[in-house]
């Protein structure tokens, strides 16, 4: 997306797509473990807890996706415990604040929730902005999740 700077100072997009470099680099790396076994023959589940348009998920095959966004008109923040998730994946909106969480970073509250729904040994992949990693200290309630 091109922006014109003066016309457009201090906008910013609401929904940015995954780059498909991104995309194909996280499929490459989720999809060998997420392969049918003779040992575990059920269908994989990936969770998509922020899907906009799909392309995050778009290039897994054999694997359902379950997927949240209000542009669907599905609430993640409104979901139940999802049963049989094998992974998340999920790039979330950066530049808005948290749903009723005070100044809590989005991405932060859709980890809280991802926490809540799925069982605890859930792998997460989760695309933040580099604030939310770095601005942590030893003792933070964020480093602990």
């Amino acid at each position: 997306m091109v922006m014109n700077a003066g016309k457009n100072k201090g906008v910013k997009a609401n929904d940015t797509p995954t780059p498909i470099e991104v995309v194909e680099y996280i499929t490459k790396l989720v999809e060998p473990c997420l392969r049918i076994t003779p040992l575990d023959d059920r269908p994989k589940r990936v969770l998509d807890p922020a899907c906009g348009s799909g392309i995050l998920t778009s290039k897994l095959t054999d694997v359902e996706v379950v997927q949240y966004d209000i542009i669907i008109g599905k609430d993640f923040f409104s979901a139940d415990k999802e049963e049989d998730i094998d992974c998340v994946i999920v790039n979330p909106p950066f530049n808005r604040d948290g749903i009723g969480q005070g100044r809590k970073l989005l991405p932060e509250a859709f980890l809280d929730k991802i926490l809540e729904v799925c069982d605890k040994n859930t792998p997460i992949i989760l695309i933040t902005p580099m604030g939310f990693r770095l601005n942590c200290s030893k003792k933070s309630k964020r480093r602990k999740k």
